[in-house]
């Protein structure tokens, strides 16, 4: 072998090496900010999972609060619950 046809040789294996590294860390950064968003999506969901929840769990709250006046009653006190109160108990 000649010199020329090693040093043709190693250039060409080296730059095969650069473009599977190259190509391998495209995949790796990709599955990385996949992995991010998905995390992101995650987090927003419990997020809004516990908003919601609380929410729903002070609408439920309220209405059976005797300070609350309800339309029957000034007083706040009523003989059968309010529509909002009974569909939160019943979820």
């Amino acid at each position: 072998m000649t010199v020329a046809t090693i040093v043709c040789w190693v250039t060409g294996d080296g730059a095969r090496r650069l473009r599977e590294l190259t190509r391998q860390l495209r995949r790796e950064q990709e599955e990385k900010a996949r992995r991010a968003v998905m995390e992101e999506r995650i987090q927003i969901a419990r997020e809004l999972h516990d908003v919601i929840a609380h929410h729903v769990s002070v609408i439920s709250v309220q209405p059976a609060s005797p300070a609350c006046p309800t339309p029957t009653s000034p007083s706040g006190s009523s003989s059968a619950p309010p529509p909002s109160r009974r569909t939160c108990t019943a979820a």
